[in-house]
């Protein structure tokens, strides 16, 4: 008898193990599509804040689907020093903001039609960050 609860909690314990991993394998960034975004603006401490061209949107797009999921976000933290604003036609938006503690991941904040906001997460992509960057004048200023 004592065997089989032992081995009845070890296949418990198995099981939600394998839950939880599925779940975190299923923790993945939002999507943007491009027929959904009216505009998307870079801003930063170093310049104005810019609408991307066409061509800039799509690479930024490109390179944002493809960056991984680094963990939820909260939300709170300091003050970045550079993003990207994306809005969509819908009046939701996206921002997506650098902070320096991150090293080369990106916060993003997603916020509702209303304002309010929606969800909070990291995303991981040295490539997207350098982008971002170079985009807001960082990588021009600081080679000065």
């Amino acid at each position: 008898m004592k065997k089989q609860r032992i081995k009845l909690g070890f296949s418990v314990l198995v099981i939600i193990i394998l839950c939880a991993s599925l779940f975190a394998a299923c923790q993945k960034i939002e999507r943007i599509e491009e027929n959904q975004v009216e505009k998307i603006v870079v801003w930063s401490q170093y310049t104005e804040e810019t609408e991307l061209s066409a061509d800039d949107s799509a690479r930024f797009i490109e390179l944002y689907n493809f960056s991984k999921y680094g963990g939820k976000g909260t939300g709170e933290g300091g003050t970045p020093e550079f993003g990207i604003y994306v809005y969509f036609r819908d009046g939701a938006y996206l921002c997506v903001n650098d902070f320096g503690c991150l090293g080369k991941d990106l916060e993003v904040a997603r916020y509702n039609t209303d304002g309010s906001p929606n969800a909070w997460y990291y995303i991981n992509s040295e490539e997207l960050y350098n982008f971002v960057s170079e985009l807001a004048g960082k990588g021009k200023e600081s080679s000065n």
